[in-house]
């Protein structure tokens, strides 16, 4: 199984061509549904404080802030953070980026954000129920935590240290309760 270590290192080494992926339209997946879908429930943002947990190169981010909110990207990727950094230099809309492992918010109050959001990245983070306990923490009373991940069959796994299709054992759980 890929360390974090390994996996953030991919990602610091994949950044810029992650950030033109984005930036120049390719990712058709996210601006044909995944958006779409993600910001029709999020809603009316205008004066929230909204948490992006892997916020990557802070396109969703910038999304947020146009909208109206006041945002706060994460990522655990330097690199990535970097490019965020670097965009908001340029459109300068008040989003603060940091680097940070979306497992341990420590460096943010409790109670402090009325929304978070987790767009396509829960499924590459490690420690889901640390991220869950530390959204559950940062939020204000009735906020929200608004993920998306993709489904399942079209997701590479690892198994045995190698990364297999997750559609080769999709259905194996559900064989052997059918009777």
């Amino acid at each position: 199984m890929d360390s974090e270590h390994d996996v953030m290192k991919e990602w610091n080494e994949a950044a810029g061509a992650w950030a033109d992926f984005v930036r120049t339209g390719k990712d058709f997946t996210r601006f044909g549904l995944n958006n779409p879908a993600m910001f029709d429930l999020i809603g009316n943002v205008k004066e929230l404080l909204v948490l992006d947990l892997a916020c990557g190169e802070g396109f969703n981010s910038r999304i947020l802030a146009r909208m109206g909110a006041k945002v706060l990207g994460i990522d655990f990727s330097e690199k990535l953070i970097d490019f965020a950094e670097r965009e908001e230099a340029e459109e300068n809309s008040g989003i603060r980026y940091e680097v940070a492992d979306a497992s341990d918010l420590s460096g943010i109050k409790d109670s402090d954000f009325h929304l978070v959001t987790c767009f396509m990245a829960m499924q590459d983070i490690r420690n889901h129920p640390q991220v869950v306990t530390e959204v559950a923490r940062v939020l204000r009373g009735k906020g929200r935590f608004i993920f998306s991940i993709p489904h399942p069959c079209f997701e590479k796994i690892p198994v045995n240290g190698k990364r297999v299709q997750a559609e080769n054992n999709y259905f194996e759980a559900v064989e052997h309760h059918i009777n």
